[in-house]
C-alpha cells in the first residue's frame, strides 16, 4: 500500500508541474498577443533594474558574480511592468546560460538621446545558426518544459512598443551580450 501512495503522490507531483508549465505558457501567449498597455508613467530605469536583480539574487548562488555599473538616467515614460518583465528575462536568460561559474553584468548608461541598459554574460553563448532565430515565437534552445520559447519574443515586442532596439551579439562557449536602447523623450 505504501507502493501505491508513493506512485501516487509522485503522479499527483507531475499533473501539478504540467498544471504550473501550462499556466506559465498560457500566461506568456497572453502577454505576447495583448496590444501595448496605455499605462505609461514617469520611470527611473534604474531602479526597475535594481527590483529585478533583487527578484534573481538567490539564483545566482555562490557560483554567479554579478557585477552592476548603472550611470545616473534621466526619467522617461514607459510601461514599468513591461520593461520589468524584459529586464528579468534577460537575467533569467543569463543565469540558465552559464553551467558552472561565471559572470552577469549589468549596466546603463545615455548616449545621445537615448538609455543604453546591457546584460552581459560569460554563458555559453548562442551559436551562429540559431542567432538569428531566437527572437521567433517559440523558438528554444532549452529542454522540453524549460522554457516556452517565448521570452524573447516578448522581450523583443515590448521594446519595440517603446520604440526602442533589442541587439544580441553572441559568441559560442564565451557568452553574450544584450543591449537595449530606448528613448529619452
Amino acid at each position: 500500500i505504501d507502493m501505491l501512495f508513493d506512485e501516487l503522490s509522485s503522479l499527483l507531483d507531475g499533473v501539478d508541474e504540467g498544471t504550473s508549465r501550462v499556466k506559465n505558457l498560457m500566461s506568456d501567449l497572453n502577454t505576447f498577443s495583448l496590444p501595448e498597455s496605455s499605462r505609461k508613467q514617469q520611470c527611473d530605469i534604474n531602479e526597475s533594474l535594481k527590483t529585478t536583480i533583487n527578484l534573481i539574487k538567490h539564483h545566482l548562488k555562490d557560483r554567479i558574480e554579478l557585477k552592476v555599473d548603472l550611470a545616473d538616467l534621466p526619467a522617461i515614460t514607459c510601461n514599468v511592468q513591461q520593461l520589468n518583465q524584459v529586464f528579468l528575462n534577460m537575467l533569467n536568460n543569463a543565469v540558465h546560460a552559464i553551467k558552472g561559474p561565471g559572470t552577469i553584468e549589468v549596466s546603463s548608461k545615455v548616449k545621445t538621446d537615448r538609455i543604453i541598459i546591457s546584460f552581459k554574460d560569460t554563458g555559453s553563448g548562442i551559436s551562429p545558426q540559431n542567432l538569428n532565430k531566437i527572437f521567433d515565437p517559440f523558438f528554444t534552445t532549452k529542454d522540453v518544459g524549460e522554457g516556452t520559447g517565448l521570452g524573447l519574443a516578448i522581450s523583443y515586442r515590448i521594446i519595440e512598443e517603446h520604440k526602442g532596439k533589442i541587439k544580441v551579439k553572441s559568441e559560442e562557449g564565451k557568452g553574450t551580450k544584450f543591449s537595449i536602447s530606448l528613448p529619452i523623450s
